[in-house]
C-alpha cells in the first residue's frame, strides 16, 4: 500500500514539476519571474 501511494505522490509531484517547466517555456520573463 505504501508503495502505491508512494509512486502517486512521486508521479503528482513530477508531473507539476513538468506542467509548471512547460509552462514557463516562451512566455515573457517578466512574467516567468512574477511566477516563481
Amino acid at each position: 500500500m505504501s508503495f502505491i501511494s508512494d509512486a502517486i505522490l512521486r508521479g503528482v509531484t513530477g508531473a507539476f514539476v513538468t506542467n509548471a517547466g512547460v509552462g514557463k517555456i516562451g512566455m515573457p520573463a517578466e512574467y516567468s519571474a512574477g511566477v516563481q
